[in-house]
């Protein structure tokens, strides 16, 4: 007797550092569960090695799943599934020449409107704050380039303004604003690519006597 498919498999990165823990991640999952059950679908969320997830794929599992929802972002895991022919949605990212969906934030249309909203209440003077590399960067990249050319739609074609830190929490955020706040002539308004180097900004500014909405312009990215 054939056994309905009714599996989803969340697959996050094992042993992964502290931003796979963010809000807007427990908020997919959470999200993800709900469209789940509204099927009648069964959910799990495994962190598991690389070997140990492809020996559960191969296992009595396999009969019943219906697919991988993957946080991972090393490619190699996306290659592995991909060879063994499980279907596999991957989520927040993806990898140029893997013939697989995914499901991101839209980082350039975001950015953009981010940028045109500063440039609308007369900023001319606009900096981003974000992370500068580090493990699951894709998004940093992807607005830092959306910036720029953000900026290139008005006009803009000198560098851009843009503060950048290793760290990707407070201390990241307070660098990162130092670096613009120091320039000669320091952004009026500033784009703040990821929610975790907040609290960093908000301090940096306050060291300054500078009122975020009135002295300085913020728009931020990131889950409220």
């Amino acid at each position: 007797q054939t056994r309905q498919r009714d599996q989803i498999l969340f697959v996050m990165t094992p042993g992964s550092p502290a931003i796979h823990t963010a809000a807007h991640i427990g908020l997919i999952i959470e999200g993800a569960q709900q469209e789940a059950a509204a099927r009648d679908l069964r959910f799990e969320v495994c962190r598991q090695p690389l070997r140990a997830l492809i020996r559960e794929l191969k296992s009595q599992q396999r009969e019943r799943l219906l697919g991988v929802a993957l946080e991972w972002y090393e490619r190699n895991v996306a290659e592995a599934l991909l060879a063994e022919g499980v279907p596999t949605t991957l989520v927040e990212y993806y990898h140029e020449g893997l013939m697989q969906d995914c499901i991101t934030q839209d980082n350039i249309h975001g950015t953009h409107l981010a940028v045109r909203h500063l440039w609308n209440l007369g900023h001319r003077r606009i900096g981003m704050l974000a992370r500068a590399s580090g493990y699951g960067g894709f998004h940093s990249t992807a607005r830092r380039a959306a910036f720029v050319t953000g900026l290139l739609q008005f006009g803009q074609v000198e560098p851009a303004a843009i503060g950048q830190s290793e760290r990707f929490d407070a201390e990241g955020g307070r660098e990162s604003a130092r670096l613009l706040l120091d320039l000669p002539r320091p952004p009026t308004a500033l784009v703040l690519a990821h929610l975790e180097m907040g609290a960093g900004l908000f301090d940096a500014l306050a060291a300054r006597g500078l009122t975020p909405g009135a002295d300085v312009s913020v728009v931020a990215w990131g889950t409220p």
